[in-house]
């Protein structure tokens, strides 16, 4: 499935599990291939820009990577079974407790991952914007890390830490977002625990986890 790399990384670095807390499996079964496909992570025409930030509130994270990775978690096609890609993107709706915390263990590791390939930190950035010079690293990879450490000398360089330092920001913010949605997960008490997972029937859908979702306001899964 080498479209969904990224997410795949984000499983290691945050040791997620499966929706019952079993050893992630990302196999490409078949269920999990036509998911992805409607949500044009995969296969012909498929558009793997995943965009972080591009508002405030759920869209602060991409909706498809969170249904991607609530895909991923699933152990059975009926977690998933006949909900549309409206609903499985539905940010603030998980499908259950414990797909939901599975999940969202794997955005935040995608965003993680993300973060740890800036050669400097976003305390760092700030400072060199400031005239400070941070302190030095040392140990492994030192002299590479130090390098980034230089005061801007010029207009461009200054533009370019203010970018990577706003890029750092945002996925900073993303990822308390995904904790703020891990904990109203946790204290929804009308959330189900499980999802179905026995597979739907054909034309039939399998029932909403809630009817209500996050702040009382969502309609029935689509």
């Amino acid at each position: 499935m080498p479209p969904l790399l990224p997410v795949q990384a984000g499983a290691v670095v945050s040791n997620a599990t499966d929706a019952l807390g079993a050893p992630l499996d990302m196999a490409p079964a078949p269920w999990r291939s036509e998911a992805l496909r409607a949500l044009r992570l995969e296969g012909p025409g498929a558009d793997l820009e995943l965009a972080v930030g591009r508002g405030q509130g759920p869209d602060l994270v991409d909706p498809r990577l969170v249904a991607a990775a609530r895909v991923l978690v699933a152990r059975e096609a009926g977690e998933v079974a006949g909900r549309g890609v409206e609903r499985l993107c539905a940010v603030d709706r998980p499908l259950s407790r414990e797909n939901e915390t599975a999940a969202l263990r794997v955005v935040a590791g995608v965003l993680a991952v993300a973060l740890s390939n800036f050669r400097t930190t976003l305390d760092q950035d700030r400072a060199l914007l400031a005239g400070q010079l941070p302190q030095q690293p040392t140990g492994p990879g030192a002299e590479a890390a130090a390098a980034a450490l230089r005061l801007p000398a010029g207009e461009d360089e200054e533009l370019a830490v203010r970018f990577r330092a706003e890029k750092k920001a945002v996925l900073a913010a993303a990822l308390q977002r995904v904790g703020a949605l891990a904990k109203r997960a946790a204290a929804d008490s009308g959330l189900r625990d499980r999802a179905g997972n026995a597979a739907a029937k054909k034309g039939t859908k399998p029932a909403a986890a809630t009817g209500k979702g996050f702040g009382g306001g969502g309609g029935k899964g689509k």
